[in-house]
């Protein structure tokens, strides 16, 4: 019999009360604008050296591709 997920709030079995969720700590990480698509994205690892000349989301905005479109062979 599968179990069941309680809607309670977390409870603390030592002291009764309800323990609040923390909070991230990690700082908010920058963010664009794509021109292409206009999506906002974020700074991700791989920019880190060159975060300042990327201008594009992807690859596929970055060579004016519209989002969906492949390389298929339509029917």
């Amino acid at each position: 019999m599968p179990t069941r997920r309680s809607t309670r709030p977390s409870v603390s079995a030592a002291t009764g009360w309800s323990v609040p969720r923390r909070e991230s700590r990690r700082p908010a990480r920058p963010e664009k604008t794509c021109p292409a698509c206009q999506r906002p994205f974020q700074w991700r690892k791989k920019w880190e050296r060159d975060w300042e000349q990327v201008v594009y989301c992807s690859e596929a905005c970055r060579r004016g591709r519209p989002r969906g479109s492949g390389p298929r062979a339509s029917s």
